[in-house]
């Protein structure tokens, strides 16, 4: 959503609104830009050429000495 250049718009308003903007952005996208396949408000950002949040992961490294 940050990559979206709209000036003093938070994006969690996008985000609450991901139908509507869809609607827009398939108005004005030009048709070959948007992923048809990708429907729904949780496909959004893969609809429209948008980077993914990356997903979160936790790493955990226990010491061997920790262990004995």
């Amino acid at each position: 959503m940050r990559q979206l250049d709209t000036a003093d718009v938070d994006t969690k308003f996008i985000e609450a609104r991901k139908g509507l903007f869809a609607g827009l952005l398939d108005r004005v996208m030009r048709a070959e830009t948007i992923r048809a396949d990708a429907l729904g408000a949780r496909q959004f950002a893969v609809r429209h050429g948008l980077v993914l949040k990356p997903a979160l992961s936790t790493r955990l490294a226990i010491l061997a000495a920790c262990l004995s």
